[in-house]
């Protein structure tokens, strides 16, 4: 279908945007239609009504058409292309703000170039313009109203829409909310991330007979700020890519319920065991793989990019995100590595335009997973704050696992009946 692509200017050039539509199972239950979210942003979505329904919240096909749809920017909605910013050597001789700072000088001009390649798209690809496309979709679908289920970035955009379109919502459940701001400087994770690694450093440390990486918390960390030194130095490769790292930093701070396949991985990379590692890795990646699809691009990169450069208030000043970036460094060993040394943002040229999320009467079900840290608990109590609605917790650590888990039958119930929960879940 198409959309304006600046609604400013309705009636000048468009874009399309593909949409999917799986029918409610049941007729005679039918209750209107459910438009889905999964986040990014940059993930296409038009796969989503067939991993809804194959999920464990699966009876909400029964009542409801589900609705998955390609944000523009994305899979095959209307798109741009721009080559990525090429990697920056490092010169010799230069200190680490020094590298930082050459960096970001080249990467600010990649970025000024995907910028300025389609600048009347670039900088209408917006959370609030997405959300004017889903009510596009609403109007062309002939409802009144629709549902909507988000997740992460899909709950700013929910939000968003319910802020633009109050009276178009009829229930909105949002599953590990994003910041109210959904700034960079909002979405610090760094110390949510580091208490994740105190975690599975502990829980190693537990089954030190099994994993042999210390039988202490401390030894084990200490064990794993090695590694990742190690590899940074001089990657792990083994038959279907290589160990990183930054991977290491990112397998110490997954989500519990893999755990023992990361363990597994980890342990393979120590012992110099290819096929360990090769196996371990093949089961972590079907174990965090996305719903598969046939699109010809799930994910986008540059749509992420922009959305977020679109709406991000914060400092892309060198010297005050390198300051911050030490500091994080040094309070956390392990996650402040990943900190960013310059702003993502650099060398975007158009201008911000920030999310504004307002308080609306109506049907609101916040979902926050106590442990995680991509979305951390605290962010959903800060939504709630500035939009209201209900909130309730998942005792997890994995983002946006409500349709995964036994949890599940809380989001059927609040989208089939309105009603709403606001306690603890234990999943199973």
């Amino acid at each position: 279908m198409l959309v304006p692509l600046d609604y400013a200017r309705p009636d000048g050039p468009t874009v399309t945007i593909a949409v999917s539509r799986l029918a409610a199972a049941d007729p005679n239950r039918r209750r209107g239609v459910l438009l889905l979210n999964w986040g990014g942003p940059g993930w296409s979505g038009r796969q989503l009504p067939t991993y809804l329904a194959g999920s464990r919240a699966g009876e909400v096909a029964e009542h409801f058409d589900l609705i998955g749809f390609d944000p523009r920017g994305t899979g095959e909605s209307t798109g741009f292309r721009c080559d990525p910013p090429a990697p920056y050597p490092p010169e010799p001789g230069l200190s680490p703000r020094q590298q930082a700072a050459r960096e970001a000088a080249a990467y600010g001009a990649a970025i000024s170039r995907c910028g300025n390649a389609d600048p009347a798209f670039a900088r209408n690809l917006t959370t609030q313009n997405i959300a004017r496309d889903m009510d596009r979709i609403r109007a062309a679908l002939g409802e009144p109203r629709i549902s909507y289920l988000g997740v992460s970035w899909g709950t700013a955009l929910g939000a968003t829409y319910r802020t633009l379109f109050a009276d178009r919502v009829d229930r909105m459940l949002l599953d590990s909310v994003s910041s109210p701001t959904f700034s960079f400087t909002a979405a610090d994770v760094i110390p949510d991330m580091e208490r994740a690694f105190h975690a599975y450093s502990s829980w190693l440390a537990r089954h030190d007979d099994r994993y042999h990486l210390g039988d202490q918390p401390v030894q084990v960390r200490s064990r794993l700020l090695a590694l990742r030194e190690e590899l940074r130095a001089e990657p792990f490769g083994f038959d279907g890519g290589e160990i990183t790292g930054n991977d290491i930093v990112g397998l110490a701070t997954w989500s519990s319920a893999d755990w023992p396949v990361t363990a597994r991985l980890i342990t393979g990379v120590v012992a110099g065991d290819r096929a360990a590692v090769a196996a371990a890795y093949t089961a972590f990646a079907g174990a965090t793989d996305w719903p598969s699809s046939d699109h010809r691009e799930r994910y986008s990169g540059l749509m992420n990019l922009a959305t977020y450069c679109n709406l991000d208030t914060t400092s892309r000043n060198f010297d005050q995100v390198w300051a911050t970036h030490e500091r994080q460094v040094s309070q956390f060993p392990m996650a402040g590595s990943m900190s960013p040394r310059y702003s993502e943002c650099t060398g975007w040229p158009h201008p911000v335009q920030p999310l504004v999320q307002q308080r609306r009467s109506g049907s609101l079900q916040l979902v926050a997973h106590t442990h995680e840290w991509n979305t951390p608990a605290r962010w959903a109590e800060e939504m709630r704050q500035a939009i209201g609605g209900t909130l309730g917790y998942v005792d997890d650590d994995t983002h946006g696992s409500l349709v995964e888990v036994s949890c599940a039958g809380y989001a059927v119930r609040y989208l089939v009946t309105g009603r709403t929960f606001s306690g603890h879940c234990q999943p199973g």
